[in-house]
């Protein structure tokens, strides 16, 4: 309870904190330490990626924690429904209550609800007849009416976001494909590809945080995503964090079990992390589906 308690501690909590609360104050954190910030002062910027690997650290454990909570209870729950008697689960019968009858008086001419509205119609005429007179080349085109200026890059769709970051991912232009993808998540802070797309661009520039804190958000929007699981896991091996690489790749195989790649890796990690025998049941699970690889993490991390 003592780790669970300095968990809490390091997102500003106090103990027994609501999961949205911890969601809250964790979402905060990541915006007031993100490393970008100080990209000015390197000495800074590597104080900010420790502080920010801690913070993750805390959510994780408190989440794990909840999830610990939440299956106890619920088998508390069936346990006791189990020895309930059964005159226990009978319906008890509802107070009878007497209806509640409106009357509803129709509008009629003359009535205050017509004389509220007539001078918002008067004043939207007078706003069509004043748009409509206008010179046409004046509304015709959206950067008048919008007062955006020529010179400014417009993106009409979210098929225009996403194929400007396929095309910087397939360049493998990192640093152009970060820059788009920040913009992206402004415009679009729902969209789950929006995340996943900055995770990718974190990654592979070695920015392990924050490219956690990426995937992160991309699986709070959309938690079936088997590709996000899967880079997660990537980045917590990339800051040596095997048991929560573990988690993540295990994840991404419950919803893809045919993933040859998140096989391969988890039992790398299993391996990396000292259990060899949970690595071997990986491989073996591995060589269903990709013999070659089954025989190359093999020789590679359990040959002596």
């Amino acid at each position: 309870m003592d780790d669970i308690n300095r968990s809490y501690k390091i997102l500003g909590l106090e103990p027994g904190a609501t999961p949205e609360e911890v969601k809250q104050a964790y979402r905060d954190l990541v915006r007031v330490w993100h490393p970008d910030h100080y990209a000015h002062d390197p000495r800074l910027q590597k104080k900010a990626e420790e502080k920010l690997k801690e913070i993750i650290e805390a959510y994780e454990k408190i989440n794990n924690f909840y999830s610990y909570k939440s299956k106890s209870q619920e088998k508390e729950k069936k346990e006791y429904k189990s020895e309930k008697k059964p005159d226990e689960d009978q319906p008890q019968p509802e107070p009878k209550t007497e209806p509640k009858t409106e009357q509803h008086k129709p509008v009629k001419r003359g009535s205050p609800f017509l004389k509220t509205i007539w001078p918002y119609l008067i004043i939207g005429i007078i706003i069509l007849i004043l748009i409509y007179s206008r010179n046409p080349s004046e509304v015709s085109s959206p950067n008048n009416v919008l007062n955006i200026p020529p010179s400014a890059p417009e993106v009409s769709s979210q098929e225009d976001w996403k194929g400007r970051g396929l095309a910087l991912e397939k360049a493998q232009d990192w640093d152009g494909l970060l820059a788009w993808c920040r913009r992206w998540t402004q415009a679009e802070p729902g969209n789950a590809v929006a995340w996943n797309s900055l995770g990718v661009a974190y990654g592979y520039l070695g920015r392990y945080p924050e490219a956690i804190a990426a995937y992160r958000e991309a699986l709070h929007l959309k938690p079936d995503n088997a590709a996000a699981w899967y880079l997660l896991g990537v980045a917590y091996e990339g800051l040596g964090s095997h048991q929560e690489a573990i988690a993540a790749y295990r994840e991404a195989l419950h919803l893809k079990p045919d993933d040859s790649d998140a096989w391969y890796n988890l039992a790398t990690a299993y391996a990396r992390s000292g259990n060899r025998r949970a690595a071997l049941k990986a491989i073996k699970e591995l060589r269903r589906y990709d013999p070659q690889k089954a025989d190359k993490i093999f020789n590679l991390v359990m040959k002596p």
